[in-house]
């Protein structure tokens, strides 16, 4: 169980000139992670994407809309991971699957589990994918507003409790 408060996850989709930030306040995640057994852990993560914020809402429309992530059509996304390595003391990579507008590619993410001074952990960490494998962002979007092919999900997960 994690503390929804202090948890967050964000979207990054950049232009040319600004960054747009889309929180994805509505979340259930289930993580089994050890890492001394890495073979046994796993994650698998639902967004509910009709929760998406960007505080402004103009993007908000545009990006729950049908060229971006068509909550209409599709109102959840998933992220999960079946395959945990380490890459540093407290760094981990995980390689699993992301389902956007119900398409689903390989995903691999990028975390490192810190602890705060009063010794709660966090887990902290950043996922990359291309857009246009997933329909985001086609047509006119392009001409007139070009997107960074590379969309960033932020993470910060801190279990709940102590």
């Amino acid at each position: 169980h994690f503390d929804h408060e202090a948890s967050r996850f964000a979207l990054t989709i950049r232009t040319p000139d600004t960054a747009i930030v889309a929180e994805l306040p509505s979340w259930e995640a289930t993580v089994l992670f050890n890492r001394e057994a890495l073979s046994q852990s796993t994650t698998d993560i639902h967004f509910d994407m009709t929760a998406l914020s960007t505080g402004d809402p103009d993007w908000d429309r545009t990006l729950t809309g049908p060229d971006w992530f068509d909550v209409a059509n599709h109102p959840t996304a998933r992220a999960g991971a079946s395959w945990f390595e380490r890459i540093g003391p407290m760094q981990f990579a995980t390689f699993g699957t992301v389902t956007l507008r119900g398409v689903t590619r390989p995903s691999e993410n990028r975390f490192t589990v810190l602890a705060d001074e009063d010794g709660r952990l966090r887990v902290v960490g950043t996922m990359r994918f291309d857009r246009t494998e997933f329909g985001l962002g086609p047509g006119l979007w392009q001409l007139f507003q070009p997107f960074d092919r590379w969309i960033e999900l932020e993470f910060e997960l801190v279990p709940a409790g102590r």
